[in-house]
């Protein structure tokens, strides 16, 4: 009895130890979904352009796009997104983006305005230690939902949506979503916190183009 009381004893702290190290790993795997910051080299030559990113030019707005005006309130009807935005522009290693604060997206300044041709990049929180963030539904978009950009201008530009993708950290693909566009097109991006409960991290990639201005 001493002897199966002794190995009782044993298993129960292996199987405490394999616990704890799951949940050092869990905390390790929150803290670094906390710093995560997706990829950004905006003069990168796209080798080329996604069928994603190109839409005939037939509509007039997309033929000249507008001139340039900051963007200064982002509204996604479908998941409840409606508020202003933070400038953002790049961090010292000229690589990364600085990041919005996690109840707020942040459009990239060194980028399209919206409505201008080009890529207009707008990045925000899947979540952070204070909950969930703005971008937390991002992925629950569907092909045709609208976005939309109000400008300093007053001006408002409508996106539709025309792909939701999901990347692995390590499957970011910075070419595809920040390559030059010869229309006015729209990239949303997450960063920090999980995709999901358990997998990896990565980014959810929203891709639009214009379908009107709203004065």
């Amino acid at each position: 009895m001493p002897q199966r009381k002794e190995s009782l004893t044993l298993k129960q702290k292996a199987e405490e130890q394999r616990e704890r190290e799951h949940e050092r790993e869990r905390e390790r795997e929150r803290e670094r979904a906390q710093d995560s910051s997706p990829p950004l080299r905006p003069q990168a030559p796209p080798s080329k352009l996604s069928p994603a990113t190109t839409h005939p030019a037939s509509h007039p707005l997309q033929q000249r796009g507008l001139t340039r005006s900051e963007a200064v309130r982002l509204t996604i009807p479908a998941i409840g997104v409606d508020g202003g935005l933070q400038s953002l522009g790049l961090n010292a290693d000229h690589k990364t983006m600085q990041l919005p604060g996690p109840a707020r997206a942040g459009w990239y300044k060194q980028g399209a305005t919206p409505g201008e041709t080009g890529p207009t990049i707008v990045v925000g929180y899947i979540a952070s230690q204070r909950g969930p963030g703005v971008f937390s539904h991002l992925n629950a978009l569907k092909v045709g939902s609208r976005v939309e950009l109000r400008r300093a201008d007053g001006q408002v530009v409508i996106y539709g949506v025309d792909q939701v993708a999901t990347y692995s950290a390590k499957n970011f693909p910075t070419t595809k979503v920040y390559a030059p566009t010869q229309v006015p097109t729209l990239r949303l991006i997450t960063c920090g916190g999980l995709l999901r409960q358990g997998a990896p991290m990565g980014n959810v990639v929203v891709y639009g183009h214009q379908v009107a201005v709203r004065s």
